[in-house]
């Protein structure tokens, strides 16, 4: 998900979605530190800092830390919780 585009008064081009690669792999990070033992993989997608994760987690306590857990990561603007919660 990333896009390039013009980055200024330069003249030059360069890839916009730069920051939100560092953005996902230390969300990827934080996840996997602190939930990884509640959590089936959860997908993470960046788009111009606006974090959207989607997957299964068993309890709705899950769903909301992880979402919390990212808010917090620098560069983060949004987080879009498309996480489920499993059913009994």
């Amino acid at each position: 998900m990333y896009r390039w585009e013009d980055t200024g008064d330069d003249g030059l081009w360069g890839e916009a979605g730069a920051d939100d690669a560092a953005i996902a792999n230390e969300v990827d990070s934080v996840l996997l530190d602190r939930l990884s033992f509640g959590l089936q993989p959860i997908e993470v997608d960046v788009l111009d800092g606006v974090v959207t994760l989607r997957g299964i987690v068993r309890t709705r306590d899950l769903r909301n830390m992880a979402a919390a857990l990212v808010d917090s990561v620098p560069g983060v603007r949004e987080v879009v919780n498309a996480i489920e919660v499993a059913s009994a």
